[in-house]
């Protein structure tokens, strides 16, 4: 993206030999506080090399508590779930300047005891309070790794609609007050 300043988080692999310059690259992990998978205390299970922040802890080492952000994607095998909530709680200033918003949530092995209802309900109400949906796809996760795992999908997401295969579902968000500025630049030039 010419003229932005992009972040790049990923605690598994290093990613630097293969950015741009503009591409700041950060090998740590993000949590949510309530680290659902335990993750941050059970590494042996994950391939996880990287310091384990969560996202208020991060905005803070970057030092952008103030910066507006205009795009933000996000796949966090299932942290999304508590973090989103979590970011939009303790920094809301920040979380209110996101206006796109790229998401991969994860539902393939989410459990009653992973993600609450009262989790589940907080996310939703969160994205559907605050942005309107641009476009959405079913990963099928149809890597062979994905397919011998056989992710359990909880039954009651399948009754909610969600497919009892592959492991999460692409999202593509426009904040709402983002997508009501562009109607009323639009109309001024058209006018």
């Amino acid at each position: 993206l010419k003229g932005c300043e992009v972040h790049a988080f990923d605690c598994t692999k290093d990613h630097r030999p293969h950015l741009a310059h503009n591409v700041h690259f950060h090998k740590w992990c993000l949590y949510a506080s309530s680290d659902p998978y335990g993750a941050k205390n059970n590494k042996s299970e994950w391939p996880f090399d990287g310091p384990f922040m969560t996202f208020p802890e991060i905005v803070r080492r970057l030092g952008h508590q103030e910066r507006e952000v205009y795009m933000m994607k996000l796949d966090c095998e299932g942290c999304e779930w508590r973090a989103l909530p979590q970011l939009a709680k303790a920094m809301p200033f920040f979380w209110a300047s996101v206006k796109l918003l790229y998401l991969e949530v994860h539902y393939g092995e989410i459990t009653p005891s992973v993600v609450s209802v009262k989790d589940s309900s907080e996310f939703t109400r969160l994205l559907k309070d605050h942005f309107a949906l641009m476009f959405h796809s079913s990963n099928m996760a149809t890597s062979q790794d994905a397919h011998d795992r056989k992710p359990a999908i909880h039954p009651a997401l399948i009754d909610a609609g969600v497919p009892g295969f592959g492991c999460c579902h692409e999202m593509a968000l426009v904040r709402n007050s983002y997508v009501q500025q562009i109607k009323s630049t639009r109309k001024h030039y058209l006018t």
